[in-house]
């Protein structure tokens, strides 16, 4: 689990201090350096482990603070350091374990939509693009998942866990998800919606191969482990949004550690009702906005009352109101 992370002249963000929670939402205006926060957590991991590719994924000059000429980066989380300039990166002789699909794991904003035929892969990885998900569903599928995320219903498998928050999500009944091997290579992704079977991802709309992966992914985390999300909102209605909210609190109240970066205000409104209702306790939610690329995080806490304690910066909830105040 992320405590502390500490961010200095990486990409657009000059400085920033976070201090984690169970369920930590990052949001703010678009190109302010919101994404930049979880590929600063990406970049530690892979300086820390030493990936053979660092400089070619993580090219000196394309990570820089170019606004302040920075000549190096460094990047502490939970109090261990690293540091980038264009020639070296330093590590501590004594590295902590954080690895991908292990201590952490990562969606992407860029991860794959519908797809009729999924691959198969023996790793326990779900690809940097999401699309090794199918995969490990299908192995894990009948498998029990962790006690603490087991519904009402009290069904331990994955599968029936999945269909649950699939049905709860997308507001339908009859949704459900089939995964079935086809040869020694690929996989065949169906679902079957309303009254009919077998159907194409590509015949439903994109959202709900989205959230599905989404929603598999948690479900397979243990409690100490961390799920980071870009948009876990994407394609989805603005009722299915709010459910999205819904679930990261139900997740991240098991002691799975949440960080979403999202734009959705729907979402964040559910989080501030199950805080209301007393469904998730206030004192783990923290909600990091950044106004613009100059600007500096600026950390907004949730009332136990479901409000934020000093309110929320102009421009956000309130970017529509004048307009429907007009209306009348």
């Amino acid at each position: 689990m992320i405590e502390s992370l500490t961010i200095s002249d990486f990409k657009c963000i000059h400085s920033a201090n976070f201090q984690f929670k169970n369920l930590n939402v990052i949001t703010g205006v678009n190109s302010s350096g919101k994404s930049s926060v979880i590929q600063s957590i990406l970049f530690f991991s892979d300086a820390i482990n030493d990936d053979s590719k660092l400089f070619e994924r993580w090219a000196f000059e394309s990570v820089h603070n170019r606004y302040f000429n920075a000549k190096a980066i460094e990047i502490s989380l939970n109090g261990i350091k690293v540091t980038m300039d264009d020639e070296v990166v330093e590590c501590p002789k004594k590295r902590i374990p954080f690895n991908k699909n292990r201590e952490f794991f990562y969606l992407s904003e860029n991860r794959s939509g519908p797809k009729t035929f999924e691959n198969i892969t023996k790793s326990t990885e779900i690809g940097d693009e999401a699309e090794y998900v199918m995969s490990s569903y299908f192995k894990h599928q009948n498998e029990p998942i962790e006690d603490k995320l087991i519904t009402e219903e009290g069904v331990q498998t994955l599968s029936f866990n999945v269909d649950y928050w699939l049905k709860k999500i997308l507001n339908d009944s009859y949704v459900n998800l089939h995964v079935e091997k086809i040869s020694s290579e690929k996989l065949k992704v169906s679902y079957g919606f309303g009254e009919l079977d077998n159907l194409e991802p590509t015949q439903l709309g994109a959202g709900v191969s989205y959230i599905a992966k989404v929603i598999i992914v948690c479900l397979q985390a243990k409690p100490g482990q961390t799920v980071m999300i870009e948009n876990p909102e994407i394609h989805l209605h603005p009722a299915a949004q709010s459910e999205v909210g819904h679930f990261l609190a139900f997740i991240a109240s098991k002691g799975i550690q949440v960080i979403v970066e999202t734009h959705c205000e729907h979402l964040i409104n559910r989080i501030q009702y199950e805080v209301f209702r007393k469904n998730f306790l206030s004192e783990n939610v923290c909600l990091f906005y950044k106004p613009s690329y100059k600007e500096d995080f600026q950390k907004i806490n949730i009332e136990s009352t479901g409000h934020f304690a000093n309110g929320f910066p102009s421009g956000f909830f309130d970017a529509s109101l004048s307009h429907l105040l007009e209306i009348g």
